[in-house]
Formats: structure tokens, sequence, C-alpha cells
């Protein structure tokens, strides 16, 4: 199983404050799940740049986010 961290989602919020793209990754969890989303916050981007930008930053964590259209991402590890 692929999991991000409390690190991670602050090195990608700084890399698009960096970037000047305005979205953030935010938690949410409950009972029985729990999951991350990103969160447009002024101008929209295409959604495979904001993957782009993400699996940048990941690949060297042996990692690959996908991106729904709700903007929920989903983690996949590059280790199989």
């Amino acid at each position: 199983m692929a999991e991000i961290n409390f690190s991670h989602i602050f090195d990608i919020n700084q890399l698009f404050k960096k970037k000047e793209i305005d979205y953030s990754i935010h938690l949410f969890g409950g009972c029985s799940s729990c999951g991350a989303y990103l969160i447009c916050e002024g101008e929209t981007v295409e959604r495979k740049q904001l993957e782009a930008i993400m699996n940048d930053y990941f690949k060297e964590k042996w990692l690959k986010v996908h991106l729904s259209d709700d903007l929920s991402l989903s983690v996949e590890s590059l280790l199989k």
C-alpha cells in the first residue's frame, strides 16, 4: 500500500505556492476511510498539469499520484 505523509503534503503545498498555483492538498478522514484531495483557491489549472507537478516531486520517493475528476488523490507505489 502506498501512502503520503504530512511532510509530503507540506512540500507539495509549498511547491504549488512557489509556482503560483492556487491549489493545496487537504486530508479527510473518518471511521472507515481517509484520503487526500486538492482544493482550488483561485485560478484553475488543468488536471494533467497538477498531476505532472506532483509526480515530478513523488518520483524520487517511488510514488505516483492519480488525480480524479473530483480532485481526490490516489497513490500508487512504483515498487512492484
